[in-house]
């Protein structure tokens, strides 16, 4: 399974086309819009009492990473269909922007510089799994 997902983003790291400009500030902005319903969907389906801010921030940050998307994206563009390039990057650019804010948010959680953060968005959360 490793290696399978290694030699996909191995496939959309050299797929990955800089000519379109638009499309990598596009990708920016839906990769951080993917966020909002994911710390939503987290405040509605985790127990505020067993549940710590700090694993509710850990869960809202751990956005899927389209695999399937990336399939998806690259057959647009197989089957010929008009902007399928665009589409194509597009999606890629999500998938891959989408894995570096997670990377950097994880790093900013782990130095604890999401405190505040993790307060405000889990209010009446357990901390450290305790009320």
């Amino acid at each position: 399974m490793e290696t399978t997902l290694a030699i996909l983003f191995e496939h959309i790291r050299l797929s990955v086309q800089l000519s379109e400009i638009l499309t990598l500030p596009l990708a920016a902005i839906l990769s951080l819009l993917l966020l909002i319903p994911r710390v939503i969907s987290v405040r509605l389906s985790t127990d505020t009492w067993t549940t710590s801010k700090d694993d509710a921030l850990s869960i809202a940050i751990m956005v899927p990473k389209g695999t399937a998307a990336a399939v998806l994206g690259s057959l647009l563009l197989q089957l010929g269909m008009e902007n399928g390039a665009i589409v194509q990057n597009l999606v890629y650019g999500v998938i891959l922007i989408s894995i570096l804010i997670t990377a950097v948010l994880i790093f900013f959680q782990q130095k604890g510089l999401l405190v505040r953060l993790s307060s405000w968005f889990f209010t009446g959360y357990a901390t450290n799994g305790k009320r």
